[in-house]
């Protein structure tokens, strides 16, 4: 941890450059990332909500009736 303190407050100034392709990569890293996340959240729903939302769907549409 020692070194890594003295390393940083010991080195000088770096100049860095990001072209223009740089924000593109960026932004096509991060995009699976978000979409898996959401993913997630709708499968969790999904599993643990479906019975409720199956019903409400059928409810809605009026094929749960019974003794047609």
């Amino acid at each position: 941890m020692l070194c890594l303190i003295l390393f940083v407050a010991l080195s000088n100034n770096v100049f860095g450059y990001i072209d223009p392709g740089t924000g593109a990569t960026i932004i096509g890293s991060i995009w699976p990332v978000i979409v898996a996340f959401f993913s997630a959240v709708f499968a969790f729903i999904v599993k643990y909500f479906w019975k409720p939302i199956k019903e409400f769907v059928l409810r809605i549409f009026n094929f749960g009736k019974k003794g047609k």
